[in-house]
């Protein structure tokens, strides 16, 4: 399988469920190496889902910032760098 469209992935830095490093950072990695646009966004100071309100409002205005530039093409390129996100 490969990742053709520009993809959003959300890590939260205390998921034990989740080794960032083996699966999120690789993948990101491969999948821009395609040169597919990836929103990475690391939130600091969560651990597995979120609990903090100021974290879960930034996701989901986040994730429509996303829909609207990939579905609706409203041209405001998402930034590629890792966004670190301590609430």
């Amino acid at each position: 399988m490969s990742i053709e469209n520009a993809y959003n992935i959300w890590a939260h830095q205390y998921d034990t469920n989740v080794n960032r490093t083996r699966d999120l950072d690789e993948i990101v990695a491969g999948v821009r190496k395609n040169g597919v646009t990836v929103e990475y966004v690391l939130f600091e100071d969560e651990g597995h889902g979120f609990v903090k309100k100021e974290n879960q409002i930034e996701a989901y205005s986040r994730i429509l910032k996303f829909l609207d530039v990939y579905l609706k093409n409203e041209n405001q390129p998402i930034e590629e760098d890792v966004q670190k996100i301590k609430g």
